[in-house]
Parts: structure tokens; C-alpha cells; sequence
């Protein structure tokens, strides 16, 4: 059997022996993915006590400094950094002028042992139908979403802590979260 160019006739036997070394490869690979550090329900308690007793102090730092893009994304890094128990956070602009595209919202996430950072932006993610965005303008004070099930981030159960962030005038400057690791709900 020829395996393309450059390659010896390469055997079963050879073929078998480089078997569990292609499985120890994809086993690292594997383990460079984010895992939970504990959800056990004490633990998950815990760490919802730290975002709501935490969250609010980044929050107004991120409405005095009104940081740009780096800034902000440094911001949440910092964060992240110093909590271990959030798998990743997001900050949206407020809603925009009607008729205006919104502005992209950022995230920063847990990827292997650093963090990555993805935009949130139309037409792929209209965040501003997201339970996480519009639920805390709504209600003007911070709150937590239902259990969901991660599919696109970090393929975890989570829970997101919301903050609407206002402008000294009082205007919606924009929404602030933290994901938290949950346990599967009974009935999800």
C-alpha cells in the first residue's frame, strides 16, 4: 500500500505499531479542551457566590474607563484569570439607534491551558434576542439564565450571570455575563 508521496510501502505491522501512538495523540489533544474544575453542587454554589459578589466590581470599571476593543478584551482576560471557576464572559453593546447594525459583542473563553476571544455579531448570533442580553435590560438589575447546554462554546452545561451596564445618564451602556459551569438539570 502506497501512502502518498514520499511515503515507504507501509505494512500492518507497522500500521498497528503506530496505532497507540495516534491515540495518545488525539487523548493530548483532548485534554487541551476546557473541563470543569467541579460541579458538585456545593462547588457550583460557591462559584455562583463569587460572580454575583465579583462581577459588579468589573462592571463599573468597564462603565467609567469605557474601554475599546483591547482594552476590553484585556479586561475580561484579567478576569477569567483571577476566577477559575467561570468558563467564559462576554461583553454587549448597548441595544443600537433603530435602524443601526448592532456592534459586535465580545467573548472570552477557557481554551486549553489560555484563553481565546470570539465576536458575537449578526447575521451568525443576534445576541440581542439572547435570554442573557435582553433579560437584564428588561428587568434593569443583574440575574442568571436556566441551565443550558453550551453547544458552540465550551460543550458544557452552564449557567450566565448578566449585569446591564448604564451610562451616567442612565442609557443601557451595554451587558456583562460570566458562564458557570453547571451540572446536566434532572429533567434537561
Amino acid at each position: 500500500m502506497q501512502w502518498g508521496w514520499g511515503w515507504r510501502k507501509v505494512g500492518r505491522t507497522t500500521m498497528k505499531a503506530l496505532f497507540p501512538l495516534a491515540i495518545a495523540v488525539a487523548l493530548a489533544g483532548l485534554s487541551a479542551c476546557y473541563t470543569p474544575r467541579d460541579v458538585r453542587p456545593a462547588a457550583v454554589e460557591e462559584a455562583k457566590s463569587i460572580v454575583v459578589k465579583d462581577l459588579p466590581a468589573l462592571a463599573s470599571t468597564i462603565t467609567q474607563q469605557q474601554p475599546g476593543r483591547a482594552g476590553m478584551v484585556r479586561l475580561l482576560k484579567q478576569y477569567l484569570a483571577q476566577h477559575p471557576e467561570v468558563y467564559g464572559m462576554a461583553f454587549a453593546p448597548g441595544p443600537p439607534p433603530a435602524g443601526k447594525t448592532p456592534k459586535p459583542a465580545i467573548y472570552v473563553y477557557r481554551h486549553g491551558r489560555g484563553f481565546a476571544t470570539r465576536e458575537l455579531a449578526l447575521p451568525n448570533y443576534n445576541y440581542l434576542r439572547m435570554e442573557w442580553y435582553w433579560k437584564p435590560i428588561h428587568r434593569m438589575e443583574a440575574c442568571w439564565s436556566e441551565p443550558y447546554f453550551d453547544v458552540e462554546g465550551g460543550d458544557v452545561w452552564m449557567q450566565t450571570y448578566s449585569i446591564p451596564l448604564l451610562s451616567g445618564d442612565g442609557s443601557v451602556y451595554g451587558v456583562l455575563t460570566n458562564d458557570v459551569p453547571v451540572h446536566k438539570p434532572r429533567n434537561g
